[in-house]
């Protein structure tokens, strides 16, 4: 992406995208995203060992165009795909390539950044793609901006090449992964860096005004990370993880892998450590480090089993830190916390014609937006009846198991609750499974009623003196 970002306005970015990908059965047609409110498509070439023209190219809703070829692709055969574009910076929202400022107090003015928030389906806003879920691949990516500023984003940094007043900076390749968790962003921020007790490189990006805060952020992180390397036995592949302080984040934290966004003012009472704001910053920090491997690693096939990232990490945030800060929750393993996600959940669920937890919505709706927030509860409720079913060490496995039997991969519900049965140890005779008692939860909406009724005997002595 060729893009003359830089401290004194906006100009709008161009790109190439080059797509390779396979041919399972004839078709002379592709589908892929690009939103035309943002993405103008200048050229499209197709080639592969025989060479393909379209006779059609046409848009269909806003965001799928469809080239119709002039015959079909063979299976079999690796298809690349040139797209050149231009695409938009936007300047009032925190979607797509979006813009923010920042206060220099060394120079008194203020300074652009630009950051990419791509959950759910913003991707498209980007540069052409196949933006689902269910869609996991390789990204290798170079932004060409002005030297002044620095590029970060999902992989490490290979090499920058500098020609005059601007300069390209090349990715290494990334993991195979889900379009919506890949990430950019441009700044002048200042950085600094821990180290993990396995090596991993940490950095926190912040503007000057933050920079102290960050330095706290950091420590926090650092210990958390450490702790997850320990409890999930699958490491952590990447060389780093960088993580921006944005002035102001809509969104309070985003996971993109190596490359996580936080809201700055979410973390500006961290130094303030017994009050209860900084056991939520605790947990923003942790949520977003868990969804390296939950979520990321191992993604939802779609957006309905969403309760599987958010839900399960909502749960193991508040475990983790737990664990890490054993003194930091009142009444000891986070019981006010608990009852707080529990009622909500409970609230949501029992409202008249609600949905199961496990429901398709279009991620373009905000019936999705209130969806996916409900996820993070009822997810949080699920996940802890299993854990006390499982117990700690047994949950723990469970986990780990989950992790590595579906890395780079794409999950349903059904997936989890069977891995996690088999880590079922006190299983009464001829009760059901795990498989059966978890789709019932996710499947249906509401919650199980329990009716005790109570029938009260009183048994009388006659050979004891009831005299009093």
């Amino acid at each position: 992406m060729a893009s003359k970002f830089d401290n004194r306005g906006i100009v709008q970015p161009s790109g190439v995208m080059e797509i390779k990908f396979n041919v399972t059965k004839p078709t002379n047609i592709i589908k892929f995203h690009a939103h035309t409110a943002f993405i103008k498509i200048k050229s499209i070439e197709i080639s592969s060992v025989a060479k393909y023209s379209f006779i059609k190219n046409e848009t269909i809703f806003p965001d799928i165009v469809v080239l119709t070829l002039n015959e079909n692709l063979l299976p079999n055969n690796e298809i690349q795909m040139k797209i050149r574009y231009n695409t938009k910076v936007v300047l009032n929202d925190t979607i797509g390539i979006f813009r923010g400022q920042s206060l220099n107090f060394q120079t008194l003015k203020n300074e652009n950044y630009y950051v990419t928030q791509l959950e759910s389906i913003e991707l498209r806003k980007v540069f052409p793609s196949f933006d689902d879920i269910s869609i996991k691949a390789k990204f290798t990516f170079s932004l060409k901006h002005f030297k002044t500023m620095t590029a970060i984003s999902t992989s490490a940094i290979k090499r920058i090449d500098i020609n005059g007043v601007y300069a390209i900076s090349h990715f290494d390749e990334t993991i195979t992964m889900s379009t919506y968790v890949f990430g950019f962003a441009l700044s002048s921020f200042r950085s600094t860096t821990f180290i993990s007790n396995n090596n991993v490189t940490l950095k926190v990006w912040a503007p000057h005004e933050q920079y102290y805060t960050s330095l706290l952020v950091g420590e926090t992180q650092i210990g958390i990370f450490n702790e997850l390397t320990k409890y999930f036995k699958t490491p952590y592949i990447l060389p780093k993880i960088d993580t921006m302080m944005l002035p102001k984040f809509k969104y309070g934290g985003m996971e993109n892998v190596g490359l996580i966004v936080i809201d700055g003012n979410s973390v500006k009472y961290i130094h303030a450590v017994t009050n209860s704001n900084s056991i939520l910053i605790v947990n923003l920090i942790a949520h977003e480090l868990i969804h390296q491997w939950i979520g990321n690693l191992v993604t939802p096939k779609e957006w309905k089993y969403i309760w599987l990232s958010e839900g399960i990490t909502k749960f193991l945030e508040f475990l983790i830190t737990d664990k890490l800060h054993p003194n930091m929750f009142p009444n000891h393993k986070y019981i006010s916390f608990d009852l707080i996600y529990h009622r909500t959940a409970m609230e949501v669920d029992s409202t008249e014609n609600f949905h199961p937890v496990e429901f398709y919505f279009d991620p373009s709706t905000e019936a999705f937006v209130k969806h996916f927030s409900f996820s993070y509860y009822k997810g949080f409720c699920i996940t802890q009846m299993i854990y006390h079913l499982l117990g700690d060490k047994q949950f723990e496995k469970g986990i780990n198991a989950y992790i590595a039997n579906y890395a780079y991969k794409s999950v349903s519900s059904n997936d989890f609750f069977a891995v996690m049965d088999r880590y079922v140890e006190k299983r009464q005779p001829n009760s059901p499974n795990l498989i059966e008692v978890g789709l019932s939860w996710t499947s249906q909406a509401g919650f199980p009623l329990i009716t005790v009724t109570q029938r009260r005997t009183i048994c009388m002595d006659d050979n004891k003196d009831n005299g009093t």
